[in-house]
């Protein structure tokens, strides 16, 4: 049994929530309590007070990549928890910019005042246990890229190919569950890589920012179809997908996953 509550994102479906330009859920698997990203900072901790979520209890962070709109709560967070694990690429601490606004602007994770003994940096995969895994160093795909994210190593600005964003996959008895934080690869590449290297089974639920936010919504419906041929059952996106409003009957493999909703999966 797994079950996943979405406790921040850019829309919520309790009005005591606080919405924010950011990502972060929390998992419950086989007695492991897990914080997938942390979303900016600010409303993590007002909305897990809200939910009854004790981040004393937390026994791993996982995140998805280095922008701050998913690791803006981690200093915060481990002010208040002693004993979770950091779970992060190794080159999470690359400085990451956004050149959106025509200047460039931090939107990186700077280590400062960070312990780093609490970190496990990876790169291919790491166990959690024998139904969690965290997956990272997949292809670079150019045609994915967001045009205006640029890393800074040497004084000097590169495009960003996002070679820190890892992922998660939670296994259950008939199918696998494939946790993304943004998809800055591109989600279809993500998925057809991890099937390419057996990371993932063909039958899968899918949580998650797919960075499909400048798409139309023909582009949506064709992508809706792409991920059902793939094998996603279903899949519940956020933050970086699309507005919430453009969820329609012929999205019928997509649901919007509010800040506040909790899904359950598995069991008998």
């Amino acid at each position: 049994m797994m079950k996943i509550t979405c406790l921040v994102n850019n829309f919520s479906i309790n009005e005591n929530l606080k919405d924010e330009h950011g990502l972060s859920f929390y998992i419950e698997k086989n007695n492991k309590k897990i914080l997938f990203d942390t979303g900016m900072g600010e409303a993590l901790f007002q909305n897990t007070k809200e939910l009854n979520i004790n981040l004393k209890d937390i026994d791993y962070v996982i995140l998805s990549h280095g922008h701050n709109d998913h690791t803006g709560g981690l200093k915060e967070f481990l002010k208040i928890n002693s004993k979770a694990k950091v779970i992060a690429h190794k080159e999470i601490f690359i400085e990451k910019f956004s050149k959106r606004t025509g200047q460039m602007k931090f939107i990186g994770l700077s280590k400062n005042e960070l312990d780093l003994n609490r970190f496990e940096f990876i790169e291919e995969s790491y166990n959690l246990d024998e139904d969690i895994t965290i997956i990272g160093n997949l292809r670079d795909y150019e045609e994915a890229r967001e045009k205006n994210h640029y890393v800074k190593i040497l004084d000097e600005y590169s495009p960003d190919m996002s070679k820190d964003e890892i992922y998660m996959i939670i296994k259950e008895k008939s199918y696998d569950i494939l946790v993304t934080g943004c998809s800055h690869r591109g989600i279809i590449n993500i998925v057809n890589e991890l099937h390419e290297k057996n990371y993932l089974w063909e039958r899968f639920f899918l949580f998650g920012g797919l960075h499909f936010r400048n798409k139309t919504y023909k582009e949506l419906i064709k992508l809706n179809y792409k991920l059902e041929s793939l094998g996603v059952k279903r899949a519940f996106v956020n933050h970086c997908t699309f507005d919430n409003t453009n969820i329609s009957k012929e999205l019928h493999t997509m649901e919007y996953f509010f800040g506040g909703d909790i899904v359950e999966l598995g069991g008998n």
